[in-house]
C-alpha cells in the first residue's frame, strides 16, 4: 500500500491541494527544502505552490503497477492538484499563505474550524526543523 500525503495550500480560506500517491512521509521534507530553495517566493503563492509540487515531483519516486521505476513527469498517475481532497491522505500539511504559515492537520480535507488545534510554525522556523521534528510534528512514530 502506498503512502499518500496532501499539502493543502490555503490562501482567503480556500484550499488547493496537491497530492502525492507513493512516499507520502517524505512529503514534509519536501515542502521544507522547498521552502529552503524559494524565501523570495514566500508572499507570492502563485509561484510557492509551483515550487512545492515540483519538489514533491522531483524528489518522488513512481513505480508503474507492473513494478518498473518510472521518472513522475513521464506517467499520468502519481502526483494531482485539485481543489477537492485526495482519497486516502490521512495527513495534511496545511500551508497557510494569508498568514505565512504552515501546520499539520489530522484526516484527508482542511477544515477551517479545526485550525485552533493546529501546531503552527512561521515558514522560517519550519526550515529550521531537524528531519526528526518534522516527522513528529507529521505523526510518524520515529523511536
Amino acid at each position: 500500500m502506498s503512502t499518500r500525503a496532501q499539502v493543502a495550500c490555503i490562501e482567503n480560506n480556500v484550499p488547493l491541494y496537491l497530492y502525492q500517491h507513493c512516499d507520502g512521509y517524505d512529503v514534509p521534507m519536501e515542502v521544507q527544502n522547498a521552502l529552503k530553495a524559494a524565501p523570495d517566493r514566500w508572499n507570492d503563492s502563485t509561484y510557492l505552490n509551483r515550487v512545492i509540487f515540483s519538489y514533491m515531483i522531483m524528489n518522488g519516486t513512481y513505480v508503474s503497477y507492473d513494478g518498473k521505476a518510472v521518472n513522475p513527469l513521464e506517467t499520468t498517475t502519481g502526483y494531482g492538484i485539485s481543489l477537492t481532497p485526495c482519497e486516502n491522505a490521512y495527513h495534511l500539511i496545511v500551508l497557510d499563505h494569508d498568514h505565512m504559515r504552515i501546520g499539520f492537520m489530522e484526516g484527508m480535507e482542511y477544515d477551517a474550524s479545526k485550525l485552533e488545534e493546529v501546531k503552527w510554525y512561521t515558514y522560517k522556523e519550519y526550515t529550521k526543523l531537524s528531519h526528526n521534528d518534522l516527522k513528529r510534528a507529521y505523526g510518524m512514530n520515529i523511536d
